[in-house]
């Protein structure tokens, strides 16, 4: 490291300057590759064929937790509404099975809904949608992650639109804040280099 910093002239203190104003570009970046796309109600949702629904944490005794609930909620009044025809769920492990149970549970038929077990980030999510050939969709995930979620899916060539699908409060966390920031970074480095 003493090398690397002496091969660029850089101090430590010049190091995390550099780190920050990446950050932040790099999310003011991702912001705003989403920004129009991505929809608080229904009424100003603009119809799509797929609802790409994101996979969040399955609890120990196999139910859904309650980011993962808000976003099989989503999914459902999208369907009920007429607003898609086939929804798509990708998460790692069991979650996509989760989502497809219940979404079938609520009367969605099992044809309409596809699954992928391969979805353990944002990107591979939409990665797997596009090899499924869906090229435009809604996306069904919390507000603080629509961001980057709609951004690699327009990346990706997914005419795709967000809404948030926040149901009931949350206990927000500072951590939560951060973790997404450095998501975004890492999004927008890969996009970039993509």
């Amino acid at each position: 490291m003493k090398r690397w910093l002496k091969w660029t002239g850089l101090s430590a203190a010049g190091v995390l300057v550099l780190a920050v104003v990446t950050m932040f570009g790099a999310n003011a970046c991702i912001k705003s590759r989403a920004a129009g796309y991505v929809f608080s109600t229904l009424a100003e949702l603009p119809p799509r064929t797929h609802a790409i629904v994101l996979g969040a944490r399955v609890n120990r005794d196999g139910r859904p937790s309650q980011a993962l609930a808000d976003r099989i909620d989503c999914a459902y009044d999208l369907w009920s509404a007429g607003r898609v025809h086939e929804i798509f769920v990708s998460g790692d492990g069991e979650q996509h099975e989760v989502m497809a149970q219940a979404l079938i549970a609520r009367g969605v038929p099992a044809a309409r809904i596809a699954r992928d077990g391969a979805g353990h980030r944002t990107r591979a999510t939409m990665m797997n949608a596009h090899a499924r050939g869906i090229r435009d969709a809604i996306v069904c995930t919390q507000g603080y992650h629509q961001a980057r979620s709609v951004a690699w899916a327009r990346h990706l060539d997914i005419d795709a639109v967000g809404w948030v699908s926040d149901r009931r409060p949350y206990s927000h966390r500072p951590k939560d804040d951060v973790r997404e920031a450095l998501a975004r970074t890492l999004a927008m480095l890969e996009i970039w280099f993509d």
